[in-house]
């Protein structure tokens, strides 16, 4: 099995680009707890860039950023990285004799976005704590209803409502207190799941353009399809299975089924916790303090539209798959239409080139 690259060396070594221009270092490198909670770090390129950094203070800016501004890239953004990571997920997959793309990406999705999850349940953990504040919130201002409707006080009533008051300002403060959790929480939940996901978009990308360089170069050019080894990479399989896959299924793969990556990957957490939080909503919505057993009546409604949802996304994926095999069919069309527009070009401004050839031959003579 090969070992998966690591990007734990640092890439504030790398401050020169390909180009020769120096880039100032990632700040997320070295930036605090409290400028990655607050993303901090990247405000000075905010501000240049908004151009209040250069003197103008306005969104209108003179100087656009330039390549120079731009933070050096992180070993573990760049492409070549990700081709590697990518490339060995698949090579020990075939090692190991399962071939399931799909799968080798899920367990290299939990064991590399540890992080996120914990800031999903922390997110999950404070919004069903504020749900349930204000519940109980609510709770007290019916309670100190009730005992104003009865107008007898006395000394215990000034107590009870006193603690009721009491308690009224704690489930408050609960409230604000999760809310203030739960925004940062989710913010960074966010950025580690969508960074994750442009992370395996441009590794997939990567490897299918070191595919496209390794076949032959007439293969797409000469016919609408291609052959492709199943394996990544030319020692990865022992066995020659190939199958025919059209050029426009290729720039669809690398223009449109890769953007799936970006979207999946920052809702796949909710997939993971998902069971678990409905579960504690059911146990917490079913206690006699919030709603009693007639919250299950509402819960089991919801189970029951499960099935609706699961048939909906399957006609979805269906339907996707047949606008991919069109979209597929129309982009190889087109591209045996340029080629043959550009035969047929050659062909008729050939007279064109005889006469013009003529012309200046005759000329010369004269000359």
């Amino acid at each position: 099995m090969q070992d998966i690259p690591s990007a734990s060396a640092s890439s504030q070594s790398q401050s020169q680009s390909s180009s020769g221009v120096v880039r100032p270092p990632d700040p997320l490198e070295s930036a605090s707890l409290w400028s990655r909670c607050t993303f901090s770090w990247i405000y000075p390129l905010l501000k240049l860039g908004s151009g209040s950094g250069s003197g103008s203070g306005s969104f209108d800016n003179p100087n656009p950023l330039q390549e120079e501004d731009l933070y050096t890239l992180n070993e573990a953004e760049s492409s070549a990285y990700n081709r590697r990571r990518i490339e060995a997920l698949w090579e020990a997959e075939v090692t190991s004799g399962r071939r399931n793309f799909a799968r080798a990406l899920f367990w290299d999705y939990i064991r590399t976005t540890w992080s996120a999850q914990v800031y999903m349940a922390i997110n999950m953990t404070a919004r069903i704590g504020q749900a349930v504040a204000l519940g109980m919130l609510m709770e007290q201002f019916r309670i100190d209803e009730n005992d104003s409707g009865n107008g007898d006080r006395n000394d215990n009533g000034d107590a009870t409502a006193a603690a009721t008051t009491t308690k009224g300002y704690l489930y408050a403060g609960i409230m604000v207190l999760c809310g203030l959790i739960a925004f940062p929480s989710k913010q960074q939940q966010f950025f580690h799941t969508y960074r994750k996901g442009l992370q395996i978009r441009a590794g997939v990308v990567a490897a299918i353009y070191a595919k496209t360089l390794r076949l032959p170069s007439t293969a797409p050019s000469t016919a609408p399809s291609i052959s492709i080894s199943s394996s990544t990479t030319n020692n990865c399989d022992s066995n020659n299975n190939t199958t025919q896959v059209t050029s426009g299924h290729v720039i669809n793969l690398a223009s449109n089924d890769v953007e799936r990556f970006s979207m999946t990957s920052v809702t796949l957490t909710f997939l993971l916790q998902g069971p678990f939080v409905a579960m504690a909503i059911l146990i917490l919505g079913m206690r006699e303090e919030i709603m009693g057993p007639v919250f299950a009546v509402g819960y089991g409604l919801l189970l029951l539209l499960l099935p609706l949802q699961v048939y909906l996304s399957r006609k979805f994926v269906w339907f996707r798959s047949q606008i991919a095999g069109m979209t597929d069919a129309r982009v190889g069309i087109i591209s045996q239409a340029i080629n043959g527009a550009r035969v047929m070009k050659l062909n008729v401004s050939k007279e064109t080139d005889d006469v013009l050839s003529y012309c200046s031959r005759y000329t010369q003579v004269l000359i």
